[in-house]
Formats: C-alpha cells, sequence, structure tokens
C-alpha cells in the first residue's frame, strides 16, 4: 500500500509541473509573436525607406573618396 501512495505522489508532482509548463507557454507564445511582429515592421520600414537601395555605392565611396584637408 505504500507505494501506491507514492505513485499518487508522483503524479501530483507531474501534473503540477504540466501546468507550469502551460502556464509558462501562455507567456511565451505572446511574446514570440510580438517580437516576431516588431522584427517584420522594422523590415518593412527598411524597405520602405530605401535603406537596401545602393549597397555597393557605399563602399565604393569609403574606398575612392578622397582624403579633405583639414
Amino acid at each position: 500500500t505504500g507505494s501506491h501512495c507514492d505513485v499518487r505522489i508522483l503524479g501530483r508532482g507531474h501534473a503540477q509541473r504540466h501546468e507550469v509548463e502551460m502556464d509558462i507557454l501562455i507567456v511565451l507564445i505572446p511574446a514570440a509573436l510580438i517580437l516576431g511582429l516588431l522584427g517584420l515592421c522594422a523590415f518593412l520600414w527598411s524597405l520602405k525607406t530605401d535603406q537596401y537601395d545602393d549597397l555597393d555605392g557605399a563602399a565604393q565611396r569609403i574606398l575612392l573618396e578622397e582624403e579633405r584637408p583639414d
């Protein structure tokens, strides 16, 4: 009979742990969705403001531009 008592206690602990895991998911899933939306908005903003227009031109200007005299 002692082993039945141990099994019930372990069973309750497992159920409580499962509830905690589900509570964490209630927080993590919306947090992940919000962060994903923020990343998507930042990417769409960068496309809208032409941040990716001339990637090679900036690199060439740095290398070819003459130094200005002070």
